[in-house]
């Protein structure tokens, strides 16, 4: 599979749950992600591309375990195109390029 979660969780600091234990399967293909307002999508989207940590649970795109120490070579791997966009704060002109 492309894209693999396992009971991926998120809770936020106000403990509001975006996420209880979403598992998931995606093959090669276009996909799309639907669902109501404040149903995790963004929170989802967010975990696969590294820019947050799930709470609870795993997550892997091509084989790569969404972790700390995948981050770089995961976000070389995806393209995402967030609803709202900017430049990542914490990357520098050159890793942008």
């Amino acid at each position: 599979m492309i894209i693999e979660t396992s009971n991926l969780t998120k809770k936020y600091s106000n403990k509001v749950t975006a996420l209880n234990n979403v598992s998931l399967s995606i093959d090669t293909g276009i996909f799309g992600l639907l669902g109501r307002n404040g149903s995790g999508k963004t929170t989802l989207m967010r975990i696969l591309t590294t820019l947050i940590e799930p709470t609870g649970g795993t997550a892997s795109i091509l084989g790569m375990d969404i972790t700390p120490a995948n981050k770089t070579q995961i976000k070389r791997s995806i393209g995402y195109l967030p609803q709202e966009f900017g430049f990542y704060k914490e990357f520098t002109v050159s890793e942008i390029m």
